[in-house]
């Protein structure tokens, strides 16, 4: 079954996503055909509260690991991001190859900027029941804000309207794998999953004091009205 309609898409590009107090970047190191991607967010929230805008998207037009490097370095010196959070995620089901690919381009990566590089494998078994794996989970979460108006989707990002769900033989939400949507003749939109990505990633708030002074606050209100979250 379709999981996001081509309208919603539309409307996800022009939507106003307003990041709370926390908000930060967060850096996702993907692949687009085969070739390395490099994208950079706003993110605020954290996986159901998650808003999520693009910054930026760099399509690489190479495979060769120490461009990519030598290309977010480079992004970071001329741009900043304080405090960015940066993660690899190989594309697909992840082979042994592709783990030793990525961990290369993350310690390689993590030597030049000076900060820990992580490599995410979101195809292992989701710890709820409900998702067969971290895969369809952070894809949930993509569909979910995309129809809260928490996410705004780049220009570029193509195909999301061809992502196929369903529910397993276990009762799990389950998303077609890229081979099962390339044996449909369907396109696969792989730079939606690095806003997937982007869901599920901690991130490190630009202004840490303001984002602790604003929860202290919202804690304030909880307590005056006899709630708790």
């Amino acid at each position: 079954m379709q999981l996001v309609s081509k309208k919603m898409v539309d409307e996800a590009r022009n939507a106003d996503v307003e990041l709370g107090e926390d908000w930060g970047y967060l850096g996702v190191i993907h692949t687009v055909d085969g070739l390395h991607a490099w994208s950079i967010f706003k993110v605020s929230g954290w996986q159901e509260s998650r808003c999520v805008v693009p910054e930026c998207h760099v399509l690489m037009g190479s495979d060769d690991p120490q461009l990519l490097v030598g290309e977010v370095a480079n992004s970071l010196e001329d741009m900043g991001y304080p405090g960015i959070t940066i993660v690899v995620a190989p594309g697909g089901l992840i082979s042994g190859m592709d783990k030793i690919h990525a961990g290369f381009i993350a310690e390689t990566l993590s030597r030049r900027i000076g900060f820990e590089v992580e490599v995410v494998n979101w195809n292992k078994a989701h710890r709820d029941n409900r998702y067969s794996t971290d895969r369809a989970y952070a894809i949930s979460l993509g569909n979910d804000a995309i129809r809260s108006n928490r996410m705004r989707l780049g220009r570029t990002v193509e195909n999301v309207e061809s992502l196929q769900y369903r529910v397993n033989v276990r009762g799990e939400f389950d998303i077609f794998s890229d081979e099962e949507m390339g044996q449909r003749n369907l396109a696969v939109s792989e730079l939606f999953y690095a806003y997937c990505h982007a869901m599920m990633i901690k991130h490190k708030p630009v202004n840490p004091v303001s984002a602790k002074i604003g929860k202290l606050a919202r804690l304030g209100v909880n307590d005056v009205l006899g709630r708790t979250d």
